[in-house]
């Protein structure tokens, strides 16, 4: 009997602490400038939003982006150069 109280708990535990949760699923993306340049403009892969005004030895805000890639293609903009 106390075997079958436990079993039945433990299914109630892991079937309640399991949810779906792939649907919210994103990345969290921050710039750091290790430069000694301003950064002006910040573009991670092909994404809409940037990150601006990043100065040397400073990290940018938190951007959130749906996926993320050690490899994505990174754009940096400062002054007129590219």
């Amino acid at each position: 009997m106390k075997n079958t109280i436990v079993l039945l708990l433990m299914v109630l535990f892991f079937s309640v602490g399991c949810t779906d949760s792939d649907d919210d699923i994103a990345a969290s993306i921050r710039i750091k400038n290790t430069s000694t340049i301003n950064f002006d403009k910040v573009q991670v892969g092909d994404a809409d939003t940037s990150h601006g005004n990043i100065a040397p030895n400073e990290y940018s805000e938190y951007l959130k982006y749906g996926t993320a890639y050690e490899y994505a293609y990174i754009k940096i903009e400062s002054g007129s150069e590219t």
